[in-house]
């Protein structure tokens, strides 16, 4: 908590950082919103000119992107782990680790083949 409290202050000052900080919702959604009140702040300011559409247009798309990847993680990570995936896994890797004492030596550095084993 506190590294990454450091980490925010650095990156977005003290100001924006308690502010994320602060906020009920995950950290990447906290910063997906913010992102999005600072570009329409922009557009505001600068409405008057019809040269910021494709910037700002351009802006909210890479946003929506962001938003839509962090969804996508936030699915994966709180998916469990299938069972039988978890088997094979652990199968494989003893079969891999049992099997790469031999590999070594075969391939010709006995010395590392002898450390291992």
């Amino acid at each position: 908590e506190d590294s990454q409290r450091e980490v925010y202050t650095i990156m977005l000052g003290k100001d924006e950082a308690e502010w994320i900080l602060s906020q009920p919702m995950n950290n990447p959604v906290a910063i997906a919103f913010r992102l999005r009140q600072i570009v329409a702040n922009v557009g505001m300011s600068n409405s008057n000119e019809s040269s910021f559409f494709v910037p700002h247009s351009a802006m909210e798309t890479c946003i929506n992107d962001l938003d839509a990847v962090t969804g996508g993680l936030e699915r994966l990570m709180g998916s469990p782990i299938p069972p039988t995936y978890s088997r094979h896994l652990s199968r494989i890797m003893v079969m891999y680790l049992a099997n790469l004492p031999l590999a070594l030596v075969a391939s010709g550095t006995p010395s590392l083949g002898a450390m291992v084993a």
